[in-house]
């Protein structure tokens, strides 16, 4: 169950006709609802975040009670797909996640500690799939939840201001996550003390921002403090550590220490491969930082190899318009770039920056704009000096448009 509803977050159609697992799973699931009452939160946990599952495997050591709601819960989003329901044939998860979470609102009226647990987690699914404006919402919905639930000084808040922290960094939003992560960190201190996995998880993350905001010694020291906590007594998963090794191994990388770079990711490897399986995006994520890492040492052939596979995974685990996909096509346009491959790079460059404006939908933004660069020293190396001079212009438009709305 776990890895089907893994797939279908990818925004792939849930076909919802006689003899899907849709289908199969709502009528099971009302037939048994007590056996399937114990298994639910893995549900929600499986289909998340490494660090949403250890998080919510906390939340459920305080609240087992809750898990024939969120069983019920969930059985009512696969009955949205159900074809006795007239669900539409190309019925998709983002449709089912939006369909959920307005059910959310009726069902979990008078419930609101499990309204404010999933409205988190349909936040985190949101992320995962790179839908940072439908998260937003839910995110800030169930960090005031908590705060009305548990007051300002819990756990549970501490959770919230990290995951609502964690989206600001990807929206770009980097001086609210300041506030968002400072807090929470402070708040996992007091509570839980320097040495709890927990206030790992928050060095790691305001590691990442730190990085973001390009204080490289600072995020370097957090996330070396994180993975000595987790290493520290076998406290941390290998999906926490690895994680932190891939964060301080792309520091590493952009800081010219390549070496010890190349030694963090290889050890990451095997311990995410393990942990999700060889299909999986967190795998993905360390062979195109590897591939990445190789490529600027200059040893295209093996960071080709590895930049393909993450790709491949990318755009069976993430979809096509993911932007983690985006960035894979970019990284192996640059690698066929650099080995002199240009026709195959500038396909490459094109298809990434199609990603870009089909997410952009005509707005502008930091991806078109890198999109369009990226294609303008391609076409420049084959000789199409007016068509070079073109996209250029258009990067640099962008970029000020860029400029001027954040002055506003």
């Amino acid at each position: 169950l776990s890895e089907d509803l893994e797939r279908h977050l990818k925004g792939e159609p849930a076909l919802a006709r006689e003899g899907t697992w849709l289908y199969r799973l709502g009528k099971f699931a009302r037939r048994r609802r007590w056996q399937v009452a114990a298994s639910a939160a893995i549900v929600v946990l499986s289909i998340g975040f490494g660090a949403v599952m250890a998080m919510q495997r906390a939340a459920l050591a305080r609240a087992q009670g809750r898990a024939e709601s969120v069983t019920s819960f969930l059985v009512e989003i696969f009955e949205i797909a159900d074809p006795l329901n007239g669900a539409h044939p190309n019925l998709t998860v983002r449709e089912l996640l939006a369909a959920g979470t307005d059910r959310i609102q009726v069902r979990l009226a008078d419930q609101p500690e499990l309204r404010a647990d999933l409205e988190g987690t349909i936040g985190e699914i949101y992320l995962r799939m790179g839908l940072v404006d439908e998260a937003l919402p839910l995110v800030q919905a169930s960090l005031e939840g908590h705060r009305k639930i548990s007051g300002d000084h819990h756990p549970d808040v501490a959770q919230s201001l990290t995951r609502l922290g964690r989206l600001q960094v990807a929206r770009g939003d980097l001086e609210k996550a300041e506030s968002s992560l400072t807090e929470a960190l402070e708040l996992r201190l007091e509570i839980l003390g320097e040495d709890h996995p927990e206030t790992a998880d928050s060095f790691n993350e305001l590691g990442f921002l730190r990085h973001h905001q390009g204080r490289f010694e600072e995020a370097a020291a957090l996330y070396r403090r994180a993975l000595a906590i987790w290493q520290d007594a076998h406290q941390g998963s290998p999906a926490e550590i690895a994680r932190t090794l891939n964060n301080l191994a792309a520091l590493l990388t952009q800081t010219g220490k390549l070496e010890e770079a190349e030694s963090l990711h290889r050890r990451a490897l095997p311990l995410r491969e393990r942990e999700y399986g060889s299909e999986s995006a967190e795998l993905s994520e360390t062979l195109h930082n590897l591939a990445y890492l190789l490529r600027l040492q200059g040893r295209g052939d093996e960071a080709r190899s590895l930049a393909e596979r993450a790709l491949a995974i990318r755009r069976r685990a993430l979809g096509e318009d993911h932007p983690r996909t985006a960035h894979s096509v970019a990284n192996l346009a640059g690698i066929h770039q650099d080995l002199g491959e240009l026709t195959r790079a500038e396909a490459l460059h094109r298809e990434a920056l199609a990603i870009h404006r089909r997410r952009a939908r005509g707005k502008p933004t930091q991806g078109v704009a890198m999109a369009l660069h990226a294609l303008a020293f391609a076409v420049a190396e084959q000789g199409c000096l007016a068509e070079a001079e073109a996209l250029y212009a258009g990067a640099l438009e962008l970029l000020e448009q860029i400029h001027e709305s954040e002055h506003y």
